[in-house]
C-alpha cells in the first residue's frame, strides 16, 4: 500500500475539522491502512500518530475519542463496531 502526501494531507485536515462526521470519515481511514499494512500507526505514520495524539486530548465526542485511543494503542486491527458509515 503506497500513500500519496495528497492522501495524508486529507486525512490530517479531516481529523481537524468541526463536523463529526469528517473526523470519523478520517479515522475510517486511518484504521484502514493501518489494518491493510498491520502496522501500528506510530509505525506507520509517526507524524499522524503525534498529530492524533494532541487531538485526542481536546477531542469533545466520546466515541471519536475511543476511536483515537485504540489507534494510538498499536491496535492494528478494526472491527466494524467501530467504522462509522458515510
Amino acid at each position: 500500500m503506497q500513500l500519496h502526501l495528497q492522501d495524508l494531507l486529507q486525512e490530517e485536515a479531516g481529523l481537524q475539522s468541526a463536523p463529526v462526521r469528517t473526523r470519523n470519515g478520517a479515522l475510517n481511514v486511518l484504521e484502514s491502512w493501518v489494518t491493510a499494512t498491520e502496522k501500528p500507526l506510530s509505525e506507520m505514520l509517526p507524524d499522524m500518530w503525534e498529530l492524533l495524539s494532541k487531538l485526542s486530548e481536546i477531542e469533545p465526542d466520546e466515541k471519536v475519542s475511543a476511536r483515537m485511543k485504540k489507534l494510538l494503542s498499536g491496535a492494528v486491527a478494526f472491527g466494524q463496531e467501530n467504522t462509522f458509515v458515510m
